[in-house]
């Protein structure tokens, strides 16, 4: 089976990621709490593939990913993703589903369940009001609903998405390391949490994201909430199924 490198070289190659060996980092720093081997893997909001990937490449048995293009996410991502897993050679152990995950179901819950920089299009109306409405609350405590459903009890969750608490749209200003990032659209974890935990998740355990190009040293000097606030407050969330 080819490697985690060659997967984030065709990545880098096909443009969708800028270097491969930093994106290489990133995935093994973010899902370092994550245990895949022999474990079925529900990646919701998969896009163009490359965490499906990465789960089987890991050990992951077997990887449902469900990306639901017909609800106005990444162009084209059901064919770039389908030629990614032929590419890689592990089209045979992912599955993949066009729905979303409020209509989602399956015949056993599953061990990990992914929200990787997708929890926020889970539904985009309701998280831009989360903190002033009840009604966008209510939508997303029936999404979690879903989600915990999914979810073996002692499974995993893992979220990951950009806090709107940062310095560069404090400042009015333009974000130079997350540029394409519409802020309103984005909740702090603290909001993920409670509404998670209402749901049936507990332990949570909330990690910032280091400056990628850094690589090792990066995880020192840039994991943490501070230096988060002036880069891209980018997070990973992981929590367990009670």
């Amino acid at each position: 089976m080819p490697s985690i490198d060659e997967l984030c070289r065709l990545y880098a190659a096909r443009g969708l990621v800028h270097h491969a060996g930093r994106y290489r980092f990133y995935l093994d720093t973010v899902f370092r709490p994550i245990r895949f081997e022999g474990r079925r893997v529900l990646d919701v909001g998969s896009g163009a593939g490359i965490v499906s990937c990465y789960a089987v490449l890991k050990g992951a048995a077997h990887v449902v990913a469900l990306e639901p293009e017909a609800a106005g996410s990444t162009h084209d991502a059901g064919p770039k993703a389908r030629e990614l897993f032929e590419a890689m050679g592990v089209a045979s152990r992912i599955t993949m589903r066009n729905e979303t995950l409020q209509t989602f179901e399956d015949s056993e819950p599953f061990d990990v369940v992914v929200l990787h920089n997708s929890i926020n299009h889970l539904d985009e109306r309701a998280c831009i009001a989360l903190r002033r409405e009840e009604q966008a609350r209510a939508a997303y405590r029936a999404a979690f609903g879903r989600l915990a459903d999914t979810t073996k009890s002692g499974g995993q969750l893992f979220v990951s998405d950009c806090s709107p608490r940062n310095a560069f749209p404090t400042l009015g200003l333009r974000n130079p390391f997350a540029p394409a990032i519409d802020w309103t659209k984005h909740q702090p974890p603290r909001e993920w949490i409670e509404l998670l935990t209402a749901a049936g998740f507990t332990r949570p355990a909330l990690r910032w994201t280091p400056v990628n190009r850094l690589y090792a040293a990066g995880r020192w000097l840039t994991g943490n909430r501070l230096a988060s606030f002036f880069t891209t407050s980018h997070f990973s969330l992981t929590m367990l199924r009670r």
